[in-house]
C-alpha cells in the first residue's frame, strides 16, 4: 500500500503529518511489539536553545530521527528502529555499500532481532 500510494521519501515526507503515514508508523511499530513484547517505544524531540521541541511528524522534512521509535533493553543508545525510516527504506534500490536491496517491511524484524540471533 505504501509503494502504491507513494512514489519515494519525498512523497511520505509531504504526507508524514497525515492520517495514512502516521497511522502506518504505528502499526508496524505494534506488529514489532507482537514479536518482541520487550521492545518500547521512544520519543526525543528536536530541541534547540530557546526554542520549542519541534512538531512530531513535521511535514515535509526527510529525516526520521524526530519521530517515534523502538528499541530494546539490550539496545546500545542510537541503536533504535524507526518505522518512519522503514517506509522511506522501501524506495531504496541499493544498501550502504552500493549492493541491490529489494526492501520489505517484514525486514524490520530482522533489525529488531538484532543480537538475538548471534
Amino acid at each position: 500500500m505504501v509503494r502504491q500510494r507513494f512514489s519515494g521519501p519525498e512523497e511520505i515526507a509531504a504526507a508524514r503529518s497525515g492520517e495514512f503515514v502516521q497511522g502506518t508508523v504505528w502499526y508496524v511499530g505494534e506488529v514489532i511489539r507482537c514479536d518482541f513484547p520487550d521492545a518500547r517505544w521512544h520519543y526525543d524531540p528536536f530541541t534547540s536553545e530557546g526554542r520549542a521541541p519541534e512538531r512530531m511528524f513535521e511535514p515535509g522534512v526527510l529525516e526520521v530521527g524526530d519521530t517515534p521509535h523502538l528499541g530494546r533493553p539490550h539496545f546500545r543508545d542510537g541503536d533504535f528502529l524507526y518505522p518512519l525510516g522503514a517506509l522511506n527504506r522501501l524506495f531504496a534500490r541499493t544498501d550502504e555499500l552500493g549492493d541491490p536491496l529489494d526492501a520489505h517491511l517484514v525486514d524490520v524484524l530482522d533489525v529488531m532481532a538484532g543480537e538475538d540471533e548471534e
